[in-house]
């Protein structure tokens, strides 16, 4: 990225501090970029210059709990209105009273929910890889329902310890598994017959990446 048209600093908005890169005039049109897990502002390096050559301001936060921005403690502190209420932050901040919200993975998620819960704020919202979904019910039940005793991701992440303990043990490594197995080169797919839940760990399901990395990811990003 171009050091002369991309900027970092540090936001406050909705009781946090959050690390946030742009491109573009801020009195141009905002855009705000929601990233996903586990990512940062970083996973949108190659979309910034673009949008702002497009004639938009492009935001893009390490939202809370990632890179260099706030991390709460406790548990509630990343209900979905708060992480909503960030990115508003980041709006009201341009002036503008809309904006158009682009979610990545997880990110998605947000920007899905922020749409419903603050429609008048929203001028576009686009889903990169996850689209809305209307579940029928509290989504981890449903999830429960729908894998019973066999490992599911989302599932296994809901207690506080054990995906903490996992992936913090080698986080360079997790990193490297996470980023190539989750790709299109390194995932092979769902099984059909998914692990038990007990015993099972998220990286289990995640591919080492070969050497030398392929040509999109490099050592570089994976330290950053």
């Amino acid at each position: 990225m171009d050091p002369s048209v991309v900027r970092t600093r540090t936001a406050s908005v909705n009781g946090i501090e959050l690390e946030v890169t742009e491109a573009g005039d801020p009195a141009s049109p905002p855009v705000i970029l929601s990233h996903g897990f586990p990512e940062g502002a970083y996973s949108w390096r190659h979309q910034l210059v673009p949008l702002a050559e497009a004639g938009f301001h492009a935001i893009a936060p390490d939202q809370r709990g990632y890179g260099r921005s706030s991390t709460p403690g406790e548990v509630e502190d990343y209900r979905v209105d708060h992480l909503a209420a960030d990115l508003l932050g980041l709006l009201d901040e341009t002036g503008h009273e809309q904006g158009v919200f682009v979610g990545h993975d997880w990110g998605a998620l947000i920007v899905w929910d922020l749409a419903r819960l603050h429609p008048e704020r929203v001028r576009a919202v686009v889903g990169v890889s996850v689209p809305l979904v209307q579940w029928p019910g509290v989504p981890t039940e449903v999830m429960r329902a729908v894998y019973g005793d066999r490992f599911f991701y989302i599932l296994y992440f809901q207690p506080v310890g054990p995906a903490e303990a996992e992936l913090e043990r080698d986080p360079r490594l997790t990193m490297a598994r996470v980023l190539y197995g989750a790709s299109g080169d390194g995932f092979g797919g769902l099984p059909a017959d998914p692990p038990p839940a007990t015993g099972t760990g998220f990286l289990d399901l995640m591919s080492d990446p070969p050497e030398p990395l392929p040509g999109w990811l490099t050592w570089d990003d994976i330290d950053r």
